[in-house]
């Protein structure tokens, strides 16, 4: 009988975000976006790499280096090369005081970023020292880095690598997404959409 409350209340959800797409119009757009959205939660890639590595939002931990082979990252479900500049996107290198990483792609929505710096100089150095300074830099292509703060993952390998992430942020997105509020700007088919229709309005003329 305590499952009867719970079920209600799925239910309940289930039926409020079928309502709310019918009022957003159920477009191909729409729902294309609600897709991205929902591949932008996890991240789930085989590569090659040695060692292990966490990372918290902008928080490293570890000892690795690798790269991406094939899997889902950043919303997209693709292989890589891992020669040129493929190898270059979806590098990590990552030692107590010394990580960088790279995720060229899906640069149209968002998730694209380079990070380097030290993460934990602070603990080993004297800050007020200018010989080795702490430094820290994320940079992307559109300056949206709000994915990549909200990004929990790791990383392990032994010739084979694998890596594992979960974006408690990117699910707050794809929840508040049903109801077209787009905090993390990623919503590409709205977003033509509206500049579609601004191209058509300007065409008509006043």
């Amino acid at each position: 009988m305590r499952m009867w409350p719970r079920i209600r209340r799925a239910v309940g959800f289930a039926a409020l975000l079928v309502a709310t797409a019918g009022l957003a119009g159920c477009s191909t757009a729409y729902w294309s976006d609600r897709g991205r959205d929902a591949a932008d939660i996890f991240t789930a890639t085989v590569g090659v790499g040695f060692g292990a590595r966490a990372r918290v939002g902008p928080l490293h931990a570890g000892l690795f280096y690798g790269g991406d082979k094939a899997g889902l990252r950043g919303g997209e479900l693709r292989s890589y090369s891992l020669r040129g500049d493929d190898w270059f996107s979806v590098a990590t290198m990552e030692c107590t005081v010394f990580s960088a990483e790279h995720f060229g792609y899906a640069e149209a929505r968002g998730k694209d970023y380079g990070a380097f710096g030290y993460p934990l100089v602070s603990f080993v150095c004297d800050p007020k020292s200018n010989d080795f300074p702490p430094r820290i830099s994320i940079t992307n292509r559109n300056g949206a880095l709000h994915p990549y703060y909200t990004q929990i993952e790791i990383e392990a390998g032994l010739l084979g690598g694998i890596r594992l992430g979960f974006n408690p942020g990117e699910l707050l997105d794809f929840i508040l997404g049903w109801t077209t509020i787009d905090i993390f700007k990623d919503d590409i088919g709205a977003k033509a959409e509206r500049e579609h229709e601004a191209a058509l309005k300007a065409e008509s003329g006043p």
